[in-house]
């Protein structure tokens, strides 16, 4: 696990706890029964100029997908779900990672759990370099990523790149197990996610969000 200003990534038993593979694998176990809408997630020029794009049922998204990728100025294309996946799984693992993340920021902040949504990225899909933590905005805590992957292998793609302040390459590997949490209190770190590169391989993850409560 690697921690530094805007940045803690690796194997999420080290920073979550001993319970974390456990949660997420069942959710994994639950994937094949999720029944979820998509919305298509792409960006021109800029990443935050976000347009979302409604397609009823994947194998009609993926065309309008391969439209999008025509367009050279796309900067970023992936899918979200529209809701929280609602499994029997999701809750407990929401309120786990939730209270590893108080006990981290030792009550510094007042924020809830984490509520995921589920992405994916198919051939093609990636994001170009850019930040999240957007100036103007202060209420933006974190955002939380936890991978999916038993399938993944090198060369595929999907990779997560965030570059530290010091200037060097973090590289995040998208496998069951791993995280990565963006600080936005820490730092405003540049990042990207390297585009997929196989045909048969659909990088799934959990993201979350998270923003202050200050009331």
């Amino acid at each position: 696990m690697k921690i530094g200003n805007g940045y803690i990534v690796g194997n999420g038993t080290e920073f979550f706890g001993d319970r974390y593979e456990e949660l997420l694998n069942n959710f994994y176990n639950e994937l094949s029964n999720i029944n979820d809408s998509f919305l298509i997630v792409s960006s021109e020029n800029q990443v935050d100029n976000v347009k979302l794009i409604t397609e009823s049922g994947f194998a009609e998204q993926n065309k309008k997908k391969e439209e999008i990728l025509k367009n050279p100025n796309i900067v970023q294309i992936w899918f979200q779900s529209v809701s929280n996946p609602v499994t029997p799984s999701v809750p407990a693992l929401e309120v786990y990672c939730g209270d590893k993340l108080k006990k981290f920021y030792s009550k510094k902040y007042k924020f809830g759990n984490p509520v995921f949504n589920m992405s994916i990225y198919n051939k093609g899909c990636f994001i170009k370099n850019h930040i999240d933590g957007y100036s103007g905005n202060d209420n933006r805590l974190c955002v939380v990523i936890l991978y999916l992957n038993k399938d993944w292998k090198k060369g595929m793609g999907g990779e997560l790149i965030v570059k530290t302040e010091t200037g060097d390459s973090i590289e995040v590997e998208p496998t069951f197990g791993n995280f990565a949490i963006l600080d936005f209190t820490t730092g405003n770190l540049e990042h990207e996610v390297k585009p997929v590169l196989s045909e048969t391989f659909n990088r799934k993850a959990l993201i979350s969000f998270m923003t202050k409560n200050n009331k």
